[in-house]
């Protein structure tokens, strides 16, 4: 009986989802049940509109999940209407997922990886799923608001945001370089070397951008890296103790966004020795330039980096590593 009810469910809505490559609107109140799945092709619009309702799924064991196929896309204002619970991503572009619990609106994005889940809980971190956890020596503070669950099978950057609610002054003590994404492992949360979006994630659409600007009050912070989500149980946000692990790299890239075929300028100051470098957003290193220590501006006029996204990274003698994301659009 409850296949059938799952399987109904599933007819009733994918078609209302994919009639035409529409566009669809937000709309009343649906569940998703433990293992069952609604998917979208096309582009899906939430409104705004608190009281059309709420798109849930489950959260058990066995999870509900929505999912985004190829070509699909959402926008519009999702922080009155996210997805309350799992949604799991099938292409590999960079997305965001509209994604919360309760009244936090938690959206968390990805550089592109296939087949990634996610989902926000509105819950303390200090104790998850009955158990205790732990703070690795390095940490002072974890958020006390909430933690992801991310999954999937391929590496990718993952950038978390926040807003008002986690209440990001208190955490860091006014100090945003101390701001970092931790990983739960054996019930520890260990750091996770990120940096700070100077423009932050985009809460309005899936297509990953960043615009803004990230502050005390609202904003986003990014791995420095491509990690494997699947090598940590959760993810959230802390601040590090340690202040051997605060790096004093400092640059800034402009313009960004940058037009096609012009010139990216970049104003740094290196504490060290170090290298400049420019992945794609498939993490290939397209360039690479060795840097002195002190202070320099560099101009990008040879790359001829074409309409997209990229990651900008200074890396010290030190291992230290500060990344800024490049958007590149056409004229």
């Amino acid at each position: 009986m409850k296949f059938l009810f799952n399987a109904i469910l599933i007819l009733l809505l994918v078609p209302a989802l994919t009639f035409g490559q529409k566009k669809v609107k937000s709309f009343s109140n649906v569940y998703v049940p433990s293992g069952s799945f609604m998917s979208i092709f096309g582009s899906y619009e939430f409104s705004g509109d608190a009281g059309t309702g709420k798109l849930k799924t489950s959260r058990n064991l066995e999870k509900g999940y929505v999912n985004f196929g190829v070509g699909s896309e959402w926008m519009g204002q999702a922080d009155n209407q996210f997805i309350d619970g799992y949604v799991c991503v099938h292409h590999g572009d960079s997305f965001t997922f509209p994604i919360g619990h309760e009244s936090i609106y938690a959206p968390v994005a990805i550089s592109g990886a296939e087949k990634t889940a996610a989902a926000f809980f509105n819950a303390n971190p200090e104790k998850i799923n009955g158990f205790a956890t732990n703070l690795s020596a390095d940490l002072g503070n974890v958020s006390d608001i909430g933690y992801w669950d991310v999954k999937s099978p391929n590496n990718t950057r993952l950038t978390l945001s926040y807003n008002d609610i986690f209440d990001i002054s208190e955490l860091t003590a006014g100090d945003l370089n101390k701001l970092t994404i931790v990983g739960l492992q054996n019930n520890e949360w260990k750091v996770i070397t990120s940096s700070l979006d100077s423009k932050a994630l985009n809460k309005m659409s899936s297509e990953g951008a960043f615009k803004g600007v990230s502050d005390l009050t609202s904003g986003s912070i990014t791995t420095d890296e491509e990690i494997n989500p699947n090598d940590y149980d959760y993810f959230s946000l802390a601040t590090i103790e340690n202040e051997q692990l605060l790096s004093n790299i400092d640059f800034n890239v402009f313009p960004n966004p940058s037009m096609a075929g012009n010139d990216i300028n970049i104003d740094y100051e290196m504490p060290t020795n170090g290298n400049l470098q420019v992945f794609n957003t498939a993490n290939e290193l397209i360039y690479t330039q060795a840097l002195t220590e002190g202070t320099g501006v560099i101009q990008l006029n040879r790359l001829n980096l074409h309409e997209g996204s990229y990651y900008i990274s200074f890396i010290d003698d030190k291992g230290f590593v500060k990344s800024e994301k490049l958007i590149v659009v056409n004229k």
